[in-house]
């Protein structure tokens, strides 16, 4: 099996036969893979969306590992210093989602996991009158 990485903006770890990566998972320049495993990180400082939500750093992680045919997957998230309207938010462990009114919800350390594939995102934001926004 080999692991491919998709293309900006979505980092999505999967694992494919060799030589057909797959729908989605087309090498970039932060692809580091071998035929047994990868992984993939995305990170930023001072995240503004729009003119309320801020976050000192967020990041994503994701790891692959094939080992014969079946692969297993890891992944991680942090948000560091979020504000909402100006006001700090606590971030419980493991997924956690906040609805703001007229806005739209902002997703926080979400792993979207399927068989052959590892979604993690830091934060996304999810809004009707917004384009989808995804750290």
């Amino acid at each position: 099996m080999s692991i491919g990485l998709a293309t900006p903006p979505r980092r999505t770890l999967c694992a494919a036969p060799p030589g057909r990566p797959g729908p989605g998972c087309l090498g970039s320049g932060d692809e580091r893979a071998t035929g047994t495993g990868g992984e993939a990180f995305a990170g930023a400082a001072a995240v503004t969306i729009g003119t309320s939500i801020a976050a000192q750093a967020a990041n994503a992680s994701a790891e692959a590992d094939c080992s014969g045919d079946a692969p297993s997957f890891t992944s991680s998230s942090t948000v560091v210093g979020l504000t909402i309207g100006g006001q700090p938010i606590d971030i419980p462990p493991g997924h956690f989602h906040i609805t703001i009114p007229l806005v739209g919800t902002l997703h926080l350390n979400e792993t979207i996991s399927t068989p052959t594939s590892v979604t993690q995102r830091a934060i996304w934001l999810d809004s009707p009158i917004l384009d989808d926004i995804v750290v």
